[in-house]
């Protein structure tokens, strides 16, 4: 019984050959598998024309890995375990197997025409087993050489593997943390600066080592409650003032925590991770598209002109003290207004002047002559009397005129006229 380690039997197994019972020895007495231990089957066991069966009981500790190499010309094996987590390895694969809560069944058939053992026996050596158990795997360039039935054992609850299994999903999450941030900027307007970016970034990092610490003292759940809430309310609070409101910083905080609690649903699913993730990627983009349909991007994408610099204002010389205003002087009493004098006759009307008498004409013989002597003479006496009364008003024009003075007769001829 050839062992690639030894170290792991923790007691001396007794075998029973055809219910006859034989002590094993140390070492194996190959070159090619020196570790182990044997027994020597009886004479009277090897001249029989019967089938030898073969059964012993082997205790090993510390075992992460089990390998079977099949060396008979038809080799079966059934492994049963309360192990719940099997990693199936090697060239041969289980032909059936059973896997459950409470462990696994699995059962294994191979031939030499399948393994090709039989013929190439002495080129296998323990050398490349253990290379290969120190791989965690047969598929390398010199493991893969042996045919062997395979098993590991795995553990998928492991605080340190759900870190790590947390870790590969950071670049996703904080992708979507930054999809948020950039529709806040876009949809409402904002201007978030990197420096901003860049903070919110590194709480959400903290998040991964607050989980660590603390998982190692309470548990991966209620660690990755903790840290959930301590980085969500952190973010929140610093972006009511980034985004200029404290409702915008509930609502980013939320959805924080929402995206907090699918990632968790992800870690503790085995079987529907990758559904899962497939469906949050789609209804996050579906979301994405759906929010930025109608926004311009070239209007966005645009280079604003930068801003002329505004010239310095020059200082304002001070203002001189204005003087006290002078009091005002009380104003005089009005004098009272004396009374009108009485209004003085009009005087009576110049005599017209008398008309110079007109040289009589020579009598005309016909009549037509007579009228027109006549019509003339009356022409004549109506322009004497108009130019003896413009000579009279002249007159009084002057006389009036020359004594201006006198206010009175002014009024007079005022009114005369």
């Amino acid at each position: 019984m050839a062992l690639s380690d030894s170290r792991g039997i923790t007691s001396t197994p007794e075998l029973n050959i055809n219910q006859q019972k034989v002590a094993f020895e140390a070492g194996t007495g190959s070159d090619s598998f020196p570790q182990g231990m044997h027994a020597e089957i009886p004479d009277s066991l090897l001249g029989l024309n019967q089938p030898v069966i073969i059964e012993f009981d082997l205790s090993l500790q510390g075992t992460a890995k089990l390998n079977f190499m099949p060396v008979g010309r038809t080799s079966e094996l059934t492994m049963t375990s309360n192990w719940a987590d099997p990693n199936f390895l090697g060239k041969f694969l289980p032909q059936k197997r059973s896997v459950n809560e409470k462990g696994f069944t699995a059962s294994w058939k191979s031939s030499w025409l399948s393994n090709n053992i039989n013929n190439n026996f002495n080129q296998y050596s323990f050398r490349d087993m253990n290379e290969s158990r120190s791989r965690y795997s047969e598929y390398t360039s010199v493991s893969s050489e042996i045919p062997t039935f395979s098993t590991s054992f795995i553990e998928t609850v492991d605080h340190y593997q759900l870190n790590t299994r947390t870790v590969k999903y950071a670049v996703l999450f904080i992708s979507l943390t930054f999809v948020a941030f950039f529709l806040f900027e876009m949809l409402k307007s904002l201007s978030i600066h990197p420096m901003q970016y860049l903070l919110v970034a590194a709480a959400l990092m903290v998040f991964y080592i607050i989980l660590l610490a603390f998982s190692e003292r309470i548990g991966f759940a209620w660690a990755y409650g903790i840290a959930a809430l301590s980085c969500s309310g952190l973010i929140g609070f610093y972006l009511t003032a980034v985004l200029k409101g404290v409702l915008r910083g509930v609502a980013f905080a939320a959805g924080l925590l929402a995206l907090y609690g699918v990632l968790y649903i992800l870690l503790q699913s085995d079987d529907n991770a990758l559904l899962l993730g497939s469906v949050l990627l789609f209804v996050v983009l579906a979301v994405v598209m759906t929010l930025t349909r109608r926004l311009d991007w070239y209007k966005v994408t645009a280079p604003t002109a930068p801003t002329a610099p505004t010239a310095p204002t020059a200082p304002t010389a001070p203002t001189a003290p204005t003087a006290p205003t002078a009091p005002t002087a009380p104003t005089a009493p009005t004098a009272p207004t004396a009374p009108t004098a009485p209004t003085a006759p009009t005087a009576p009307t110049a005599p017209t002047a008398p008309t110079v008498p007109t040289a009589p004409t020579a009598p005309v013989s016909d009549s037509s002559t007579n009228l027109s002597s006549t019509g003339t003479d009356s022409v004549t006496e109506k322009e004497a009397s108009q130019r003896s009364d413009s000579e009279g008003e002249n007159s009084i024009d002057e006389s009036i005129n020359d004594g201006d003075d006198d206010s009175l007769e002014r009024r007079k001829y005022r009114l005369w006229k």
